[in-house]
């Protein structure tokens, strides 16, 4: 029953083990016992992006950004590779703009690939 536990081995397992599923299971298990969190909806997504759950992955990223989590950027720069791979590409570039606007470095070959899905120069 203590969330806080959950949550720290599903980083383990999400990002010293590989095992995203596990992580994700533990993730959950934190939001069910705690409630909304910033943190674990973000690791959460982040496994999720792993694991090719971009729906699932879009989702946790957006309430982690309701819930504040959106500070250095990263967490656009993740929402905008999720939407990459869905082919919603007007919704990655906006999400990279924001990534970068926040000072987030965003991979050249992911803004070369974007732009050549998109069909957009920057």
């Amino acid at each position: 029953s203590y969330a806080e536990a959950y949550y720290n081995r599903g980083l383990v397992y999400d990002m010293n083990k590989s095992d995203h599923v596990r992580g994700i299971t533990d993730f959950t298990k934190a939001l069910d016992i705690k409630g909304d969190s910033g943190e674990v909806h973000l690791a959460r997504g982040a496994a999720y992006l792993k694991e090719g759950e971009y729906d699932d992955a879009i989702d946790d990223f957006t309430k982690a950004i309701e819930l504040g989590i959106d500070k250095d950027g990263q967490i656009y720069y993740n929402r905008a590779v999720a939407y990459f791979y869905k082919g919603e590409y007007d919704k990655s570039w906006a999400d990279v703009k924001k990534a970068e606007e926040l000072g987030c470095a965003v991979y050249p070959a992911f803004l070369k690939n974007l732009e050549k899905a998109s069909g957009k120069k920057r």
